[in-house]
C-alpha cells in the first residue's frame, strides 16, 4: 500500500505545474526540457518582459513559441478525471467500491480499513463503471483481513500503472512514426535540391562555355567561319550532355555533378540493371537523340587512351562487343598515348599534328556516314589505368551550344 501511495505521489508531482502548483493545463515544454501551463509561462514571461523569454525553473533563455506537449497533456487529463470523478474518494483518489452503512455514505477500499470504518459495516456498492477501464475488484465481503485489502488495493494500483505504460509505449511509436515520415519527407527535398543545383551548374558551365566561344569568334571572324565548316562531333538545337550514372561500368565513378568520370576500385553492391555496362568501361550519356546535329566538348587532358562517340540505345551491354557501327558505336579511340583511330571494320588510324587536350574543339577528326534507326546516346570510356598512368578524368567542358557543323 505504501509503495503505491508513493507511486501516485511521485506521478502528481511529475503533473504539477512549478508555477501555480496544480496540475498542468494546456502544459507546454521549453528548449530546456522543463514544463509549465501554458497561461502560467505566459504570465511569468508578461511580468518579466524585460528580462525576455528565460525558463523560471532553470533561467535558461528560450524561444518564445511555445510548444504544446501532447502525451503530457493527455497524462495530465486522465489526472484530473482521476480528481473530478464523481466516483472517487476526495481523500485517497480511490474509486468508492463500499457502502458504509452507519455513515450512509460511498467510501473507498483504503477507508473501509482505516479506523473510522473498521468496526463499520461496508457492504460492496455499485457506482457505474470505473473511469480508467479498471476491471472491478473484490468486494469488501470477501476479502477477510486488512492484509488481503491491501494486496486487492496494490494490484489495482499495478494495473493502472500497466495501462499508463502500454499507453506511453503506444504514444512513443506513434511519435517515432511521425519523425521517420519527417526524415523520409527532408531527405526527399535534399534529394530534390541536389537535383536542381546540379542542373543548374551545367547550365552555368554551359554559358561559360558559350561566352567563351563567342569571345573567341569575335577577336577572329575567319576562324569562325572556318571551323564552322568542319567541326567536331556535331550530331537541331541544344541539348544537355550529362552522364547516366545508371549505365557506368562499377569501375567507374561519375561525379555528383555527372560530368565527369574516371576509374577506379571494383563498387560494392550496385545493382545489376539492365542499362549497366558489366564488361567495359563505358559510361553512356543521360540525354538521347533521334536526328539532328549536337556538339559536346570532352577534356582529355594528359591521358594515354580513351574512347568517345556515341552509342546506340540497344547496344548489347553485358557480352563481349567491338566498338563498331556493326554492333551499334560509332567511336573514336586514343591507345598507347599517340595511336588515334576511328573505330570501323577496317583500320582506320588517324595522324593528328599534335595530341589534343581537348576533343570537340571545332577540328575535323573522322567522318562516319550512317543513318541511325534508333536512339543513339553520348558514349565516353576513360580506359583502364595502366602502369599507373591514365588515372586522369574524362571531363564534359562544354554542354552543346547552337547547331553549326555536320559531321564528326
Amino acid at each position: 500500500l505504501a509503495w503505491g501511495r508513493s507511486a501516485l505521489d511521485e506521478l502528481r508531482s511529475e503533473l504539477t505545474c512549478p508555477v501555480c502548483l496544480e496540475l498542468f493545463r494546456e502544459p507546454v515544454i521549453l528548449e530546456c526540457g522543463h514544463h509549465f501551463c501554458r497561461a502560467c509561462i505566459a504570465r511569468c514571461w508578461e511580468a518579466r518582459s524585460e528580462e525576455g523569454a528565460t525558463c523560471p525553473q532553470c533561467r535558461a533563455p528560450c524561444a518564445s513559441e511555445l510548444r504544446p506537449n501532447s502525451l503530457v497533456a493527455l497524462t495530465t487529463r486522465r489526472a484530473h478525471d482521476w480528481n473530478a470523478g464523481s466516483d472517487y474518494c476526495e481523500e485517497h483518489e480511490e474509486k468508492l467500491k463500499l457502502f458504509c452503512e452507519e455513515d450512509q455514505a460511498a467510501i473507498c477500499v483504503v477507508c473501509g480499513m482505516s479506523r473510522l470504518h473498521r468496526t463499520h459495516s461496508t457492504p460492496a456498492g455499485t457506482l457505474g463503471p470505473s473511469v480508467t477501464g479498471t476491471p472491478e475488484i473484490m468486494c469488501a465481503a470477501d476479502l477477510h483481513s486488512p492484509q488481503e485489502q491491501g494486496a486487492a488495493l496494490e494490484d489495482q494500483i499495478a494495473h493502472e500503472f500497466r495501462q499508463l505504460r502500454d499507453f506511453l509505449e503506444r504514444e512513443e511509436d506513434q511519435v517515432r512514426g511521425h519523425l521517420r515520415q519527417e526524415k523520409d519527407r527532408r531527405l526527399r527535398q535534399l534529394d530534390e535540391s541536389l537535383k536542381r543545383s546540379t542542373e543548374q551548374m551545367a547550365l552555368l558551365e554551359m554559358s561559360a562555355e558559350q561566352l567563351e566561344l563567342r569571345l573567341r569568334q569575335e577577336e577572329n571572324p575567319f576562324l569562325c567561319s572556318h571551323v564552322c565548316s568542319s567541326t567536331a562531333i556535331w550530331f537541331s538545337g541544344p541539348m544537355g550532355v550529362t552522364l547516366d550514372p545508371d549505365t557506368a561500368y562499377p569501375r567507374l565513378t561519375v561525379s555528383a555533378c555527372r560530368t565527369s568520370v574516371c576509374v577506379g576500385e571494383i563498387q560494392p553492391n550496385l545493382p545489376d540493371n539492365p542499362e549497366r555496362f558489366t564488361r567495359y568501361n563505358i559510361v553512356l550519356g543521360s540525354q538521347g537523340f533521334l536526328s539532328g546535329r549536337r556538339y559536346w566538348e570532352v577534356e582529355v587532358g594528359d591521358k594515354t587512351a580513351w574512347g568517345l562517340g556515341v552509342a546506340a540505345e540497344s547496344v548489347n551491354r553485358k557480352k563481349e562487343i567491338s566498338l563498331c557501327p556493326e554492333d551499334g558505336f560509332w567511336t573514336l579511340v586514343l591507345r598507347n598515348g599517340d595511336e588515334y583511330e576511328a573505330c570501323t571494320s577496317t583500320e582506320n588510324l588517324l595522324r593528328l599534328p599534335r595530341k589534343p587536350r581537348r576533343i570537340g574543339d571545332m577540328s575535323h577528326l573522322f567522318t562516319f556516314s550512317d543513318s541511325f534507326s534508333e536512339r543513339v546516346y553520348p558514349y565516353f570510356n576513360p580506359w583502364p589505368i595502366i602502369n599507373g598512368r591514365n588515372s586522369e578524368p574524362l571531363r564534359i567542358v562544354t554542354l552543346p551550344l547552337t547547331s553549326f557543323g555536320n559531321t564528326f
